[in-house]
């Protein structure tokens, strides 16, 4: 096997698009990170593992201060990349992906480069195949349009903060309204809002999903996700979200709408304070 690094978004999803599609629900933030650069040429960083010339593996990097993205892969092709990247110099901060395929590569990581690594936060994976019934909240679903970009970036800086994540680029909501991803709950005035990425493999993931505060406990943000993933479903699109296990009350809302469990996620953080000298 061997490890092949680029440094275009373009060459990696180009040479590795077949391997991510056979599983487009499992590689959906690799699927969905990758388009994303090629649209707004962030930096980054792409490793693919190769076994006899077929993909095995892919590694993400985007941006450059957060953890590296796992696709679909075995423990042991993880356990190589994180030996091949860990060799090259590289520093990352952590890396995340299936459970049992970070924890090898975190250990990996660990030995290879003499620090600490903690796992920090678990997430679960869901999709939907139907919407089961359930209440509905008053008021309705509304595309939001670029009259609404500021506001859905308001809200957007917000989840982000709630959720320990750096902020986007403002293209990254002009992006999504234009492109009629981006979604509110409307009852009098604005309640909740949903960001979606663009469908890539027949897949289509919930990126964010965020209520002020003095509007929740009110059923808006179950009727929204509810109400978009229903129109996912009767166009075609596969609906997929995470979500962080440690919030059990965003967990039963998807899965009372009819989301079901696809694959648990770890993330790790790596401590280069701990790092041991020869």
């Amino acid at each position: 096997m061997k490890v092949v690094h680029y440094d275009s978004p373009h060459a990696a999803r180009d040479n590795t698009r077949e391997y991510l599609s056979r599983d487009p629900l499992r590689n959906t933030i690799i699927l969905t990170l990758l388009e994303s650069r090629i649209a707004d040429s962030l930096p980054g960083r792409y490793w693919a593992a190769f076994d006899h010339g077929s993909v095995v593996g892919i590694g993400v990097q985007t941006p450059l201060d957060r953890p590296i993205v796992l696709s679909v892969m075995s423990p042991d092709v993880a356990a190589m990349l994180a030996q091949a990247i860990g060799s090259g110099g590289e520093e990352v901060p952590g890396v995340t992906g299936e459970a049992h395929v970070a924890s090898r590569f975190a250990g990996e990581w660990a030995a290879c480069r003499k620090v600490g690594a903690r796992p920090t936060a678990g997430r679960r994976l869901y999709e939907a195949r139907a919407v089961r019934e359930g209440a509905v909240a008053h008021g309705v679903l509304e595309r939001a349009t670029l009259m609404q970009e500021a506001l859905a970036h308001e809200w957007f800086t917000a989840f982000l903060k709630e959720v320990g994540e750096s902020p986007q680029i403002p293209e990254f909501i002009r992006r999504r309204v234009e492109a009629g991803l981006a979604w509110f709950w409307k009852d009098g005035d604005f309640k909740s809002v949903a960001l979606i990425s663009a469908p890539v493999s027949g897949g289509s993931r919930f990126q964010c999903v965020f209520t002020p505060p003095v509007h929740r406990r009110k059923g808006y943000a179950e009727s929204l996700v509810r109400s978009v993933t229903d129109r996912l479903i009767c166009e075609g699109v596969r609906p997929m979200l995470i979500t962080d296990l440690a919030d059990p009350g965003a967990n039963g809302i998807y899965q009372r709408i009819g989301y079901e469990a696809a694959a648990e996620i770890i993330l790790y953080r790596f401590d280069p304070s701990t790092a041991r000298p020869e």
